[in-house]
């Protein structure tokens, strides 16, 4: 992410352009543009089309692990009582990065941060072959123009270029074990006196990818996980394993599984989670200057809009990466 607000242009009528020139602020014509603000921060907003760019690169980054993992029952599952998993991550992680997008993006605006044009025409360009990408149904959850990806995309490099001004000075250093990534093989099945006779088998010899494809109730066995990707009791289980150990049937969800731990060091995806594990620490350092900004500019979420958004869809949608083809995305 890098640099300044950018200011939206509106078509009225097929000719006539507004252009919010002062204040960088854009103009909202709802019943024209149909795009209607979603989270409104001050004077700023996000429209519900902006939102779910964000909500569809959330929804494919947490099924790349869990919905493998926990089954196709995974974002109707509860964190707790009465909260499922689509509800955690809309509240937690969607809302959240769309609130500090708002904010950064403000900041970036009054230090007359400015993207070069060579990095508008690279999000152009991305905008569109994403967009070209997108599957009827995708396009259909969207329901945007690939001038809406775009925007978004600006957003988030104008975020990040204020997060390294930010960061200046600072010593927000990630060790190796910090942001180690390893290679697990799953068992998964509905019964504890399967899981555990099923495990007995591999300890006398035989091999866990043939148990495990034979009797899993996922047809995909192999993860790459970092503690993150992890729920904290099945990380702490996981990276204390040995390579090649077996891990004991835990439950999870109501179900069972049983670990392999194939490698405890993936080099190339480590080397990512340390670069997601610095962006994590950035965004403490500039989080305090966050919340007090948020005291001056009242927030608005549209709750109609918050309510009706799902993550928890059937139809074809792929893991298009988006955000991961942007330099230094996360927030």
């Amino acid at each position: 992410m890098k640099n300044a607000l950018v200011k939206r242009i509106l078509l009225i009528l097929a000719a006539l352009i507004v252009i919010a020139a002062a204040s960088g602020c854009r103009v909202s014509v709802s019943w024209l543009t149909r795009e209607h603000k979603a989270l409104t921060q001050g004077s700023r907003y996000l429209t519900e089309s902006e939102i779910r760019v964000i909500a569809l690169e959330y929804k494919a980054r947490f099924e790349r692990y869990y919905k493998g993992l926990l089954s196709e029952t995974f974002w109707s599952r509860e964190v707790w009582e009465g909260v499922t998993c689509e509800d955690f991550i809309k509240d937690h992680y969607i809302l959240e990065e769309a609130r500090a997008l708002l904010y950064l993006n403000a900041r970036a605006e009054e230090e007359g941060l400015i993207l070069t044009d060579a990095r508008k025409e690279a999000i152009h360009a991305l905008s569109s072959a994403f967009y070209s990408e997108l599957s009827e149904d995708e396009r259909a959850y969207l329901n945007c123009s690939a001038s809406t990806v775009e925007r978004v995309l600006l957003l988030y490099e104008t975020a990040a270029e204020e997060i390294e001004k930010l960061a200046e000075g600072k010593h927000l250093e990630v060790s190796d074990e910090e942001s180690r990534v390893i290679d697990i093989s799953v068992l998964h099945v509905k019964d504890v006196e399967t899981a555990s006779l099923l495990r007995e088998r591999v300890l006398k010899g035989e091999n866990f990818a043939a148990v495990a494809r034979a009797n899993t109730l996922d047809a995909k066995i192999q993860y790459s996980v970092s503690r993150e990707d992890l729920l904290p009791e099945i990380a702490d289980a996981l990276f204390s394993l040995k390579e090649s150990e077996i891990s004991e049937v835990m439950p999870i969800a109501g179900e069972y599984y049983v670990f392999r731990l194939d490698s405890d060091y993936n080099v190339l995806l480590s080397s990512a989670g340390k670069r997601n594990l610095l962006a994590a620490r950035r965004y403490e350092n500039w989080e305090p200057l966050y919340k007090e900004y948020l005291q001056d500019h009242p927030e608005k979420l549209n709750m109609s809009f918050w309510n009706a958004l799902k993550l928890d869809l059937s139809g074809d949608f792929t893991d298009h990466r988006l955000f991961e083809r942007l330099s230094g995305t996360s927030l």
